[in-house]
């Protein structure tokens, strides 16, 4: 297993949550393009951390990733309260669905639920945003 195989496995348990074609896997090079018919989206990136440890006696070495999932919602025609009810159920089916995916050992919101735009006193948001970190353990 790499963090490539890690991200595949992801990307695996959320294909079908969302629409199809609306899991992304950001490669930081590939330009990354997300409509609101589509909505709402899983963006699946590298992460930050990464561990490696060789466990006691070097007898049971392990790898553990963190790759981040953010999930965005567009508004899309909805009222304000109907998005965040929206939101909140794809949320709930991301979250069991990533608690399901082979190695996970848990999953953790890193941001709160929050406007993706720049302008975060915007009362209605036309689209919102949260991000979770995935800890992935492949033992050796």
């Amino acid at each position: 297993m790499s963090e490539a195989t890690v991200q595949a496995a992801l990307m695996a348990v959320l294909t079908g949550v969302v629409g199809e074609g609306s899991v992304l896997i950001n490669d930081f090079e590939t330009p990354q393009v997300s409509s609101i018919a589509m909505s709402p989206w899983l963006i699946i990136e590298t992460g930050d951390d990464i561990e490696a440890l060789n466990g006691e006696a070097w007898s049971d070495p392990q790898v553990i990733y963190h790759p981040y999932v953010t999930i965005l919602s567009y508004r899309g025609g909805r009222t304000n309260t109907e998005h965040i009810t929206a939101f909140q159920g794809a949320r709930q089916q991301v979250i069991d669905a990533m608690r399901r995916a082979d190695n996970v050992r848990s999953v953790t919101a890193v941001t709160p639920i929050s406007p993706a735009s720049e302008d975060a006193e915007d009362a209605d948001p036309p689209s919102l945003v949260q991000r979770f970190v995935v800890e992935a353990v492949e033992y050796g």
